[in-house]
């Protein structure tokens, strides 16, 4: 039988403990002084080489995941569903719907379309041929999104693979041209495929992945119907389901131990940074500049408007719930400038009064740093930092 790196790391655990049962203490003392100059140095080696041993295992699971999405690939491509195991599936959907487990959310604007509606239920047909699954799994006390990542050694951006992380949860991507859908999933039990638009940008096709991998975590065994719209927003709003969905799907392309140390090596917080972060993270821009914001100890605020007002907005964990940016916009912000005057693509920073944002008597108090840039033909999303944070934040205190 071949052996395993899992049996390696193994066999070299149970070869230390007997080497450390069979010498005696004295012994070893003089050994670790010997070879290391102290204990502490001699430990921490041997700690460091068990990291290693782990952190190894667990990107071979990355490795082996990627391995065997793509046989399925290919497999897939020689096997399509059958109009017996359609007819196979529909009868036993119209007989045992609720015993079978089955998952169905959809990231939709306007109405379903009959072609997408036959797309779901071919996915349906193609999980009752699948052989692949996984259950939901065991996370402990550490973040979902976390767990999953240090589970296959995760130590670079690049290495966030989404489809072979999808694999490895039981859950299949493919890419079709879908009419009035952004992305669905379609799972039984703990077998599941998500189909992905695929006209969508590539950083839309990932955060979709991850969202709909957030429902096959946190809702299986659930009907939902999310809204094109919900896609890429804050998450304050933490008991709505698609707020749950987005949260993850962050947290897995921008993990906090990844993105936290990137971030504070680019300097202060602006739409600078925002590009760079989001070209390493392979993620948009709206869902990087969400990210930092959320993330940021300084007192920041993002805001997304349209012509007919205020969209949503992200506060940094600084920020009094208090603090809510008017509804519509004053048109001395650059942001109400590039939706009324169709001005460039990005406007650069300015400073301002607060009391253009914020309809509160002491926003007089304080000047912002105010820089937009246009995410859509619609929307334009505005970075607002408070110029003396400081100040801010000391005033905050005392409110």
């Amino acid at each position: 039988m071949e052996r395993t790196r899992g049996d390696e790391i193994e066999g070299f655990l149970d070869e230390l403990l007997e080497t450390l049962m069979a010498t005696p203490d004295e012994e070893l003392l003089s050994e670790a002084i010997e070879d290391h100059g102290s204990i502490g140095v001699a430990i921490a080696g041997i700690g460091d080489e068990i990291n290693v041993a782990i952190n190894s295992l667990a990107k071979e699971r990355l490795a082996e995941a990627r391995a065997a999405l793509t046989l399925a690939k290919q497999e897939t491509i020689k096997n399509r569903v059958s109009p017996e195991v359609r007819k196979q599936v529909a009868q036993l959907f119209a007989s045992n719907s609720k015993k079978i487990g089955l998952t169905l959310a959809a990231r939709k604007d306007q109405g379903a379309s009959e072609k997408d509606i036959l797309g779901a239920f071919t996915d349906l047909c193609e999980l009752h041929e699948c052989t692949h699954r996984a259950p939901t799994p065991q996370f402990g006390n550490l973040p979902k999104a976390d767990f999953i990542l240090n589970d296959l050694g995760v130590t670079k951006p690049d290495e966030i693979d989404v489809e072979a992380i999808a694999w490895r949860l039981g859950a299949r991507v493919k890419y079709e041209r879908l009419d009035h859908c952004e992305a669905r999933i379609v799972g039984a039990n703990d077998a599941a495929i998500i189909t992905v638009n695929q006209r969508a940008s590539a950083e839309r096709q990932r955060f979709s992945i991850c969202h709909e991998l957030g429902h096959w975590i946190y809702h299986r065994r659930q009907m939902l119907l999310c809204s094109a719209d919900d896609i890429e927003r804050p998450s304050a709003e933490s008991n709505n389901l698609e707020r749950v969905a987005d949260r993850f799907a962050s947290e897995l392309l921008m993990p906090a131990y990844l993105f936290a140390p990137l971030a504070a090596s680019f300097g202060r917080p602006s739409m600078h940074v925002v590009r760079k972060l989001a070209e390493i993270f392979k993620t948009s821009q709206t869902a990087t500049a969400i990210r930092l914001v959320e993330m940021s100890q300084e007192p920041m605020i993002l805001t997304c408007y349209r012509i007919n007002g205020r969209r949503w907005f992200a506060k940094s964990r600084t920020i009094k719930s208090s603090w809510v940016p008017t509804d519509h916009l004053s048109p001395e912000t650059s942001t109400f400038n590039m939706l009324h005057r169709q001005t460039p693509q990005a406007m650069p920073p300015r400073s301002t009064s607060a009391t253009t944002w914020f309809g509160r008597l002491d926003a007089s108090r304080f000047e912002l740093v105010e820089e937009s840039l246009r995410v859509a033909a619609a929307d334009v999303v505005t970075l607002l930092r408070f110029k003396d944070a400081p100040a801010f934040l000391r005033y905050a205190e005392q409110a």
